[in-house]
């Protein structure tokens, strides 16, 4: 009997290392993939900053690009001189003239129904017109406080 215990003491006994083995195999494997996971997560988020870089490089190069200033001409005589800076100004203007030539007429047009209308003011001066007004003072005094807060001038 003790030949026999002795026997299946030296099997198992022989066993429990492989067993071991194993199962320290299993946990190093597991260590791995965690770490290849961790180091997959890194690497993608390398790839969308370095993306990201690349997206901002180009748009500042597209911004550059678009940013190009010309030259203005040397005049030689004072009066084209004058004449060439105040054309700057009306071509850089163009909107802004557009608009008061848009209310001169706006105006002209509610001056003469004024007119017509025996100077009745309420006939003239509707909720059409007020809602027109109430737009466009919104929208002048808004973009200036909006373009005041967000830092540009």
């Amino acid at each position: 009997m003790l030949s026999l215990f002795g026997a299946l003491l030296g099997v198992i006994t022989s066993i429990i290392p492989q067993v071991l083995k194993i199962y320290q195999n299993n946990k190093d494997q597991e260590h791995e993939l965690a770490l290849l996971d961790k180091q997959i997560e890194a690497n993608k988020e390398t790839g969308r900053q370095r993306l990201e870089e690349i997206n901002i490089q180009a748009d500042i190069e597209a911004e550059k690009k678009s940013v190009i200033i010309q030259p203005r001409p040397i005049y030689t005589n004072k009066f084209v001189e004058i004449v060439a800076g105040l054309m700057d100004v009306y071509n850089s203007s163009v909107r802004p003239n557009i608009a008061y030539a848009f209310f001169v007429l706006y105006a002209w047009v509610k001056y003469a129904l004024y007119n017509a209308s025996n100077k009745n003011i309420m006939l003239v001066w509707d909720q059409d017109d007020k809602a027109i007004f109430c737009t466009i003072i919104a929208y002048y005094f808004s973009y200036r406080t909006l373009k005041h807060f967000s830092g540009k001038k």
